[in-house]
């Protein structure tokens, strides 16, 4: 431990200051990425693992550079924990749009929440791309780390209009699920038409009626629950 007669330097001060202020942005973010995807970021709770370590270092030693260096590793783990929330949000992008992929949802909020949504995504993959490129270009940590807090601001707008609408993606989803089987029965009974015309089956052919009654059931039962909702 640090003697009772020895002085924490100014710049030792400032460096616990960081310390605390790092740990807190880090903390927000690995609770982000834990709600997005159930797990914990190893990656980044590494880091956060050799920054104890050199705070613990300095209290032995009163050691200047210990603290620097438990900053410089919790600058790391929080350049790490935007770039996992980037990725998992991405991922939770793509299983949402594969969700509701066969799903018109132009329909919501006149049409204005698909654009919203699409030029969102479109954004947020520039801001990814050029953080990427400023990284493996060896910018500095600060300068890589803003880039990907950039990127990561625009993939939370993202998730967040997502997120605000899920009730309205929801019940669009419920309508046009009444809506397929109508365009279904549709298709099923011009084919049966054809192929009966082609072939020159009787329209009273009894399996003909039968595929014929249960269609025109099957459609009417489909546009009462759709014209209910």
């Amino acid at each position: 431990m640090v003697s009772t007669t020895g002085r924490i330097s100014d710049k030792a001060k400032q460096n616990i200051q960081n310390l605390y202020e790092l740990h807190n942005d880090v903390r927000a973010l690995v609770e982000k990425y834990e709600v997005v995807t159930g797990e914990h970021p190893v990656n980044v709770l590494n880091e956060i693992r050799y920054a104890i370590s050199h705070s613990s270092s300095f209290y032995e030693r009163n050691d200047d550079a210990e603290l620097e260096q438990a900053c410089l590793h919790l600058r790391r783990a929080k350049l790490d924990a935007f770039k996992n929330l980037c990725v998992a949000i991405d991922n939770w992008y793509k299983s949402y749009r594969s969700e509701f992929m066969l799903y018109d949802l132009s329909v919501v909020n006149n049409g204005e929440y698909i654009i919203d949504v699409s030029d969102l995504y479109a954004a947020s993959l520039d801001l990814h791309l050029m953080a990427k490129r400023l990284e493996s270009a060896g910018e500095k940590l600060e300068i890589v780390c803003r880039a990907w807090e950039n990127a990561c601001i625009s993939f939370e707008a993202l998730q967040c209009k997502i997120s605000g609408n899920i009730k309205h993606l929801h019940r669009t989803k419920h309508k046009k699920s009444f809506g397929r089987p109508f365009e279904f029965s549709v298709w099923l009974l011009g084919i049966i038409g054809s192929v009966a015309s082609i072939c020159s089956v009787p329209f009273s052919t009894p399996l003909l009626v039968v595929f014929m009654v249960a269609c025109a059931v099957y459609t009417f039962t489909a546009l009462f629950w759709k014209f209910r909702k």
